[in-house]
């Protein structure tokens, strides 16, 4: 298994990348937060009007994968949040699977617990 699949374990159903717009708008959101994390919010490529990445091919897959924005690789992006100590590896994949059940339209539940992200100093 790679550390990929560990952190997160996608079903390839490309929900995340029909839903781009508000994966970038929330990637701003937490980079914001915390900008300790030096995050490239940049995304270069465009999407539909109702949010489709148009890296998206007919099968789910990422026709820029190996290049993919920081935004799509939540590898590094949980390797820069635990870096600074701001979440550990359960609480990272817990929040992906729930962010993910969200998006394919399951109704979720969370406790606060959950989403704890660790502010420094506080």
């Amino acid at each position: 298994m790679s550390k990929e699949e560990e952190l997160f374990p996608c079903t390839c159903c490309g929900q995340c990348c029909r839903r781009i717009d508000k994966a970038v708008e929330n990637f701003k959101i937490l980079s914001s937060k915390f900008p300790e994390l030096d995050l490239d919010t940049d995304f270069p490529y465009s999407w539909s009007e109702s949010g489709v990445c148009s890296m998206l091919d007919d099968n789910n897959k990422c026709k820029c994968y190996d290049s993919r924005p920081q935004v799509c690789n939540s590898s590094l992006i949980f390797d820069k949040m635990s870096s600074l100590g701001l979440i550990d590896r359960e609480t990272f994949k817990n929040i992906s699977i729930i962010s993910c059940k969200w998006l394919q339209g399951y109704p979720v539940k969370c406790s606060e617990k959950t989403w704890k992200i660790r502010k420094k100093n506080g």
